[in-house]
């Protein structure tokens, strides 16, 4: 099996596909012709062109230098068992999907859902939430639409349900055992729908915090 590779030089101009074993000439350009070109492994590692060191970064890692990696926490305080904190995330009508990851950490026990196709009352839609760019100096801004606690008008169907922490062993209603729920596992987000991500907590007097990063990629699919 060959391993596909490039020819790139210095300013990061591919300047044409070759496989490996057959690097004595690419088309009718000799590699002698090439001035500091480095060799780039696709999708893998790349040879610096002063030192030969082989270098490389997850794509995750990439995204984020290019300006389309995001962020967005949140606090809640306060909230009695049967109390729900949701975030409603509505996709744009694209194909720059959101690869999504999401965690929800609470003082005490707490069960977490995720809904699709869901949809809120404009007229109650609760609060904007802004997701920032983890490239602090990108001005690309997210595609997604965020809001914390609207008033939801249609729930969708149910994806994913978990739960944790301990049941209450004091008199204060308080665990033992701290939850901390979410998804552990990237969802790539379905364009043009609604989601819930919420958490409704199981004992009284609990606090609660939220934490989502995400990327937004073009897909091939």
């Amino acid at each position: 099996m060959t391993t596909d590779q490039f020819i790139v030089d210095d300013n990061g101009h591919i300047l044409t596909q070759i496989s490996c074993g057959n690097l004595a000439q690419v088309g009718s350009t000799h590699i002698s012709n090439v001035v500091s070109a480095h060799v780039v492994i696709t999708g893998q590692t790349s040879l610096d062109a002063v030192s030969g060191a082989p270098f490389g970064v997850s794509f995750e890692e990439h995204k984020l230098h290019e300006g389309d990696h995001f962020t967005f926490t949140g606090l809640v305080t306060g909230i009695d068992s049967g109390d729900i904190s949701k975030y409603h995330i509505r996709t744009p009508d694209t194909t720059k999907w959101g690869h999504f990851l999401i965690k929800f950490n609470s003082e005490a026990k707490m069960s977490f859902y995720v809904y699709e196709t869901t949809s809120y009352d404009p007229a109650s839609a609760g609060t904007t939430v802004t997701a920032f760019n983890n490239n602090r100096n990108s001005a690309t801004v997210s595609g997604l639409v965020i809001k914390q606690d609207p008033v939801i008008v249609n729930s969708g169907t149910e994806i994913f349900i978990e739960q944790a922490g301990s049941e209450a062993a004091n008199p204060t209603g308080v665990s033992q055992e701290a939850g901390i729920v979410g998804r552990e596992d990237e969802i790539i987000l379905k364009q043009n729908t609604g989601y819930i991500f919420a958490m409704v907590s199981v004992d009284d007097g609990n606090y609660a915090s939220a934490h989502a990063d995400w990327f937004e990629h073009v897909s091939v699919a």
